[in-house]
């Protein structure tokens, strides 16, 4: 049975889904100076500056297709952003990676709003002003590191999007924190979904190129399980870091204290035990 309203969604995407380059360096300039005030050193000698390059790309150009929006360097001292135009294949995966944590019509049609309105490629963006001048330790985690700077993206929108967003990544994190109550090592289900993801995800970007590809992608149970289960994650980070700001009185200091704790390559694992512990409590959703 075809499920019109999701026709609709997916058509609507298709146009919401793309930027243009000026629609981009827009944002891009408007980020700017939050990043700086969060990276700055703090004992720098000199005015802390970020420069960012930014430049669009084809699908066909990039690592992964279109499963990401952007591709952030630091090149020379300076950030390089490559974008691509049309975002609307990776917010799809990303909705239904959370779309069954959802349940009600009205709930669904407000997470569907969400991805039309462009805050999420707007998020998309900024947090990757904010990666190539993160102090990233080598042993990266898509998940955990770069939850931290999704999470703060959540600070350059309207105060209507950064709560609703605040809130879908609130009950994704809850969805996934239920999925990980089953495992007996969910630091290790974490890390093994993270890792099957992004494998999935460059194996099959080429395929991304084309409608045709993506179509076969959409229709694999297996290349999905691995996709969703990763942007799934992505939205569980952001939820725990949320629920744990809120618990710390939503403070500026917080923020500081993570950008600290970011570079241990651990960061974030006593976070996620303590928020699952404190679901299973039934507290996390309070």
């Amino acid at each position: 049975m075809i499920d019109v309203n999701e026709q609709n969604f997916r058509r609507e995407l298709a146009s919401a889904g793309r930027i243009d380059e000026a629609q981009a360096r827009e944002w891009v300039s408007g980020t700017i100076p939050m990043a700086a005030r969060y990276i700055e050193p703090a004992e720098a000698d000199t005015p802390f500056e970020i420069r960012m390059h930014l430049r669009f790309a084809e699908p066909s150009a990039v690592p992964l297709g279109r499963w990401m929006g952007c591709y952030p360097e630091l090149i020379g001292g300076q950030g390089d952003l490559t974008i691509i135009a049309d975002w609307s294949f990776s917010l799809y995966a990303q909705y239904l990676s959370i779309e069954a944590a959802f349940e009600d019509e009205a709930e669904r049609t407000v997470l569907q709003h969400a991805f039309l309105d462009r805050s999420r490629i707007k998020i998309g963006i900024a947090n990757d002003v904010y990666q190539p001048f993160a102090p990233l330790p080598e042993a990266y985690s898509m998940v955990r590191h770069h939850s931290l700077m999704l999470y703060m993206s959540l600070d350059w929108l309207t105060r209507e999007e950064k709560e609703r967003w605040t809130a879908i990544s609130r009950r994704a994190g809850e969805a996934v924190a239920g999925m990980l109550e089953e495992s007996a090592d969910p630091l290790e289900t974490v890390r093994r979904w993270e890792h099957d993801g992004r494998r999935v995800m460059l194996e099959t970007g080429p395929m991304t190129v084309s409608a045709e590809g993506m179509e076969r992608i959409l229709r694999d149970e297996d290349i999905m399980r691995d996709v969703k289960r990763y942007y799934a994650l992505t939205y569980f980070g952001i939820g725990v870091l949320a629920y744990d700001h809120a618990r710390a009185g939503g403070t500026e200091a917080w923020k500081r204290e993570q950008i600290g704790a970011l570079p241990q390559a651990d960061y974030m694992e006593r976070l996620i035990l303590d928020y699952l512990a404190d679901c299973r409590k039934g507290r996390a959703a309070k």
